[in-house]
């Protein structure tokens, strides 16, 4: 009873914390603040050893690392890095490739974990997949320094968690679009404004020319005119 009484309470904490982390990313808009807010509540709230995003790039060739969080250091740690063919294999990208939730309760038991040296605390780890319906924009990445870390219930809250992430990155990305959208729209409708100024510019030049030219021609019209009233004039005399 008390071993059921201390999971429920743990459950209890874990969907308080996926909570509170999911209503503080919802309002950021910017991706690499997004993700980076993402790894440091996960990784401060939950006490988790390390904490990873990665995303595949535009191409859907590489994946690559977004953001990260933890108690290491090293060049697979840093924003950019990309998922080698080494790696590719791994923990991360296949669940990438495929979609699906990999959790590993001993890392040197399973073929799929490939070991760094920056990370040599790891003894379990969880990657769920970041997905908007049957697409699969990266991973979330947890390791542990314990074994077993991750029960069905860490599963699937963190699997909850990393659809709410997954939601919040499209967001973003819909944003992202918007934003662009009304900047091109903006500077096509200066474009278009300063056509029509150059355009109304032109007019009143040519207007002015139209008056100018009527003005000369009125004018040598007049003399000659002139000229014969005088002779007419004369010859009456």
């Amino acid at each position: 009873m008390n071993n059921t009484n201390a999971t429920l309470s743990q459950y209890a904490r874990q969907l308080e914390t996926s909570t509170q982390v999911s209503q503080q990313i919802t309002s950021i808009l910017e991706l690499d603040t997004l993700l980076k807010a993402v790894v440091n509540l996960i990784q401060t709230k939950f006490e988790y050893y390390y904490v990873s995003v990665w995303l595949w790039d535009e191409t859907h060739h590489n994946i690559v690392l977004h953001a990260s969080a933890g108690r290491a250091t090293g060049p697979e740690m840093e924003k950019g890095f990309v998922l080698s063919r080494e790696y590719a294999n791994g923990i991360i990208g296949t669940v990438c490739q495929r979609g699906s939730a990999q959790r590993v309760n001993d890392v040197s038991r399973n073929p799929l974990y490939i070991p760094i040296a920056a990370l040599s605390h790891t003894r379990s780890e969880l990657a769920v997949p970041l997905r908007i319906g049957s697409h699969t924009l990266g991973a979330l990445d947890i390791q542990s320094e314990t074994q077993a870390a991750f029960d069905i219930q860490a599963v699937n809250v963190l699997q909850a968690l990393g659809d709410q992430v997954a939601i919040a990155i499209r967001n973003v990305e819909l944003y992202t679009r918007v934003v662009h959208f009304n900047e091109e729209l903006e500077a096509k409708v200066d474009e278009r404004t300063e056509e029509l100024q150059r355009a109304y510019a032109q007019l009143e030049l040519l207007d002015r020319n139209k008056s100018d030219f009527i003005q000369v021609v009125s004018h040598e019209l007049r003399t000659p005119l002139t000229l014969i009233q005088g002779h007419g004039q004369l010859l009456l005399l």
